[in-house]
């Protein structure tokens, strides 16, 4: 458990009725400082809403955003929509005077991303995007060890998921994370957590480029190379196979390594060319949203709005460096 009683509690609306609402859901119950107060999704799934509502024990289903954030006694919003409805819901949630937590990518572009943080930030609310590798605390004892392992030559990062939803885009379908209309394709999907991963790690780095399986107008799969002053990383992303995920960051004097994919790093492994070997496993009481979870709650909690325009500037380079992938890629940016 991550809240504590110390912690104030938030009282949280949730838009979306996606198949992350329950994980989300456990995690913030798990964390202890996040309390769900209502959901809406659009009027048309409003049964489902409803239904979900029942199911999760959450106090009141509302019909469309606009009614939950006029009628529902809430502190702050959880956003869990498709790609291209972020700015959109999330800008309403701002005006409304409500904090905005919000699933990745945080917007279909940087432009909208940069706006909406402009908003929150005049409004002197918390704006986050919700993207768990930035928080896992292997990130922070992988960072412990880079020291060790001298200057860093290669790193290489593989997130291979062969997508639930491919064999109907095959089929002729066009699912939503395969719709460039919709800001979606393998990078934006999952590629997204290795460039958060890379950035959290290492900074910006000094170019990138993107090559790309392009199919009906959008990446099923692709390399990201993204290149440093002494080192060159290269990021293969798949929804269209299957493969061995996880990352490795060589340096003169030793590597380190995961074998997990890049939305939930629990452990990884320091091997140094001396024959020392270090292991870090995370033991983790609860979901992997987890740690976000209470990185929001106490970020405004402390009214902590330096660290969160920290995390802001994290989000936008991660977009400028999405944005012009796709561009290199010529995927539409919606």
């Amino acid at each position: 458990m991550t809240g504590t009683d110390s912690i104030q509690k938030l009282k949280i609306g949730i838009i979306g009725a996606g198949a992350i609402i329950p994980q989300s859901i456990q995690a913030m119950r798990e964390d202890g400082s996040l309390i769900p107060v209502g959901i809406c999704s659009r009027p048309d799934s409003f049964a489902r809403v409803k239904e979900l509502a029942d199911r999760l024990a959450i106090p009141q289903a509302y019909p469309d955003a606009e009614t939950l954030l006029s009628e529902a006694d809430m502190d702050a919003v959880y956003i869990a929509v498709s790609n291209v409805a972020h700015y959109e819901v999330a800008k309403k949630a701002l005006e409304a005077g409500k904090h905005v937590l919000m699933e990745k990518p945080f917007c279909a572009n940087r432009e909208q991303s940069a706006e909406l943080f402009a908003l929150a930030k005049k409004k002197k609310l918390f704006c986050m995007e919700a993207a768990p590798v930035r928080f896992a605390p292997v990130i922070r004892q992988v960072k412990e060890w880079l020291p060790q392992i001298g200057r860093i030559r290669m790193v290489q990062t593989n997130y291979s998921q062969y997508s639930s939803r491919y064999d109907r885009f095959l089929a002729g379908e066009c699912p939503a994370v395969f719709d460039p209309a919709k800001a979606g394709g393998s990078l934006m999907d999952l590629g997204i957590y290795q460039v958060h991963f890379l950035l959290t790690l290492f900074g910006m780095p000094d170019s990138w480029h993107y090559t790309a399986n392009i199919v009906r107008g959008i990446d099923t799969s692709g390399v990201l190379e993204m290149r440093y002053p002494d080192f060159i990383c290269s990021s293969v992303t798949t929804k269209d196979c299957d493969g061995v995920s996880g990352f490795q960051i060589q340096g003169e004097a030793g590597y380190i390594s995961s074998d997990c994919r890049a939305n939930d790093i629990t452990r990884a492994t320091l091997h140094l060319r001396n024959g020392q070997v270090e292991r870090f496993d995370e033991a983790r009481n609860g979901h992997r949203f987890i740690h976000e979870m209470g990185v929001f709650s106490k970020l405004v909690a402390e009214n902590d709005l330096a660290a969160c325009q920290a995390l802001a500037e994290g989000t936008l380079d991660s977009l400028t460096i999405l944005d012009e992938a796709r561009r290199q890629a010529d995927i539409v940016i919606v």
